[in-house]
């Protein structure tokens, strides 16, 4: 028997995503919860990838709301490809909402990088 897993469903989203599939993506996220899992940021952060990949700009910021509802943390690069989405949409209220939330996020990662080293 194969034992479902929460990182089982976060590598399909990622394969979803480099195959520009983000509705089989967003199916699989479904089914994480189905499944009874707690997604984790990793899961939400390939999401929102898929989903700007994808275009789905609203789709996409409802993902970071989520991801503020669970008290989890999106990574720089998920916030990023929020931004360009919304760029490519020509939603400038919310790249310049984001913005500052990905130079934070962006701080934060150098922070944790130079306290590993």
């Amino acid at each position: 028997d194969l034992e479902v897993s929460e990182v089982g469903f976060s590598a399909a989203i990622s394969a979803c995503e480099r195959c520009e599939r983000w509705e089989h993506a967003l199916s699989v996220f479904e089914q994480i919860e189905q499944s009874h899992l707690q997604p984790s940021a990793v899961s939400f952060n390939v999401l929102t990838g898929a989903l700007s990949c994808g275009g789905k700009w609203e789709e996409a910021l409802a993902v970071l709301d989520a991801v503020a509802d669970r008290s989890l943390r999106i990574d720089a690069s998920a916030c990023s490809a929020v931004i360009s989405v919304c760029e490519r949409r020509a939603r400038w209220q919310h790249v310049v909402e984001l913005w500052p939330v990905m130079q934070e996020l962006q701080a934060q990662s150098h922070l944790q990088d130079a306290q590993d080293q």
